[in-house]
């Protein structure tokens, strides 16, 4: 059965197109939601709410769509809410020394310490930009797709992409900095004990 078909079943109440729905996107919606929180436990939280709302709201969709578009919408905004709720808290979505697995599984990287440095400095950028990484590179999601995810104009989304960029490289530039100060004074202690 195809999306449409699944969609139209699931406007009309049929539980099992929710239940196929669930388990095509349940794992992708996770891994987004991870990426974007970096919390197993706000990810999973995210999650079931996106799919709550996809079953409460099933008569607003529009067959033609799919579903795909607009869980990620769904899950971008209630990302965002999140962030809002921290900020307005001063509690700031950073790693939390979670495993890493869901995203090194999926990463191209062979240097699990490269990734887990990639991941801690997407953490520390703009959540805004971040998004927007994330959706492009890590979900193969368009600049126009983005843009009506998160309601604003392509060379906005193509801003966006290019900030977090800049800012990633600059932190990964840090860190590469520090552990080379770092095996230089390791270096250096050795040198005087002999």
């Amino acid at each position: 059965m195809d999306e449409r078909e699944l969609v139209i079943k699931l406007k009309a109440g049929d539980f099992e197109a929710f239940e196929e729905l669930l388990l095509k996107y349940e794992k992708p919606i996770f891994n987004y939601a991870y990426r974007l929180t970096f919390k197993k436990a706000d990810a999973e939280d995210l999650t079931q709410e996106t799919f709550l709302r996809l079953y409460d709201k099933r008569k607003t969709l529009d067959p033609d769509k799919g579903a795909k578009n607009w869980l990620y919408t769904v899950a971008t905004n209630i990302a965002f809410d999140l962030f809002r709720k921290r900020k307005r808290a001063n509690e700031l979505p950073i790693d939390d020394n979670e495993e890493f697995e869901t995203i090194a599984v999926s990463s191209p990287y062979h240097n699990i310490e490269r990734v887990k440095d990639i991941e801690s400095a997407l953490g520390k950028l703009k959540p805004k930009h971040r998004n927007a990484l994330v959706l492009f590179y890590k979900e193969d999601f368009t600049y126009e797709e983005i843009g009506v995810f998160l309601e604003i104009p392509v060379n906005t989304v193509k801003t966006y992409i290019r900030r977090g960029k800049e800012a990633l490289k600059e932190l990964l530039l840090d860190y590469d900095t520090e552990k080379t100060n770092g095996q230089n004074r390791t270096k250096d202690k050795k040198h005087k004990r002999h």
